[in-house]
C-alpha cells in the first residue's frame, strides 16, 4: 500500500521557501537536497492551504517561494537559492 503524501516545507536559507509534496520527511529531505539533520532543525510539514495546492500539483517536485508574505509572490518550480542582486524569478 502506497503511503499518503504529505507536504513538508520550511524556509532552510533565511530567503525563500520551499516545499514538497512527499510520503515521508526523508523523501521530503532527499527532494530539497538536505540532510535530515538540516530538514529537521528548519522544516517540517505544513498545512497552508495554498503550499498544499502548488505542492500537491506536481508530488515529489520542489518549488520555491521569496520569504516576504506578500500574496502575489508565487512559487516557481525547482529550488531557488537567494543570489545576491539577482532577481527573483517570476511567472506570468
Amino acid at each position: 500500500m502506497a503511503r499518503a503524501l504529505k507536504v513538508y516545507g520550511g524556509c532552510f536559507d533565511g530567503t525563500t521557501r520551499q516545499i514538497v509534496a512527499a510520503p515521508t520527511k526523508k523523501a521530503a529531505a532527499e527532494a530539497l537536497e538536505l540532510s535530515m539533520y538540516h530538514f529537521n532543525g528548519y522544516g517540517g510539514e505544513t498545512g497552508n492551504a495554498r503550499e498544499l495546492e502548488v505542492a500537491l500539483s506536481d508530488p515529489g517536485k520542489p518549488f520555491s517561494a521569496p520569504v516576504s508574505g506578500r500574496e502575489e509572490d508565487v512559487f516557481v518550480p525547482g529550488l531557488v537559492r537567494y543570489l545576491r542582486g539577482k532577481p527573483w524569478p517570476r511567472t506570468a
